[in-house]
């Protein structure tokens, strides 16, 4: 994969380690109906992130995060650093 997708990965792990109570790969892939090894690629880059994914994904880290699902969409696909 490209290091843009590791870069959608590393971006939506920070996401996800910052949101209170923190949650597992497992916990999201749960909530998305997805493998944890689907969530461990993503966020390694070794896994496409699609465009659907990235809204679910978004929607869920939202829930528990101080980002609206947009900003978390804004944020991946641009590129900006997330405080962790």
């Amino acid at each position: 994969m490209t290091e843009q997708h590791k870069q959608h990965g590393a971006t939506l792990r920070a996401i996800r380690l910052q949101c209170t109570p923190k949650l597992k790969q497992g916990d999201v892939a749960s909530m998305l109906g997805v493998l944890q090894s689907t969530i461990s690629g993503i966020e390694t880059g070794t896994r496409r992130l699609s465009v659907p994914m990235l809204k679910a994904a978004a929607d869920v880290l939202a829930t528990r995060s101080r980002m609206t699902t947009e900003e978390i969409v804004l944020a991946v696909v641009l590129g900006f650093e997330v405080e962790q």
